[in-house]
């Protein structure tokens, strides 16, 4: 295949996933995406880096 092809860069991308796609399709209890993982720390995640904007240091503290 030729050099940056997009068949063979789809392939490359499954190979190197493949220990978690067979991990996924052995057990039905694993989610697909981590969106809910995501969008159950961004609050947290948004907090620290808004801290880190305040313009004070006891704002970046509290965001610990």
């Amino acid at each position: 295949m030729p050099k940056g092809c997009k068949l063979g860069e789809a392939l490359g991308y499954g190979l190197n996933h493949w220990d978690g796609l067979v991990r996924f399709l052995d057990d039905g209890r694993i989610e697909i995406d981590s969106n809910t993982v995501e969008r159950s720390i961004r609050p947290l995640v948004l907090t620290r880096k808004n801290a880190l904007f305040a313009g004070h240091d006891l704002g970046a503290e509290a965001g610990r």
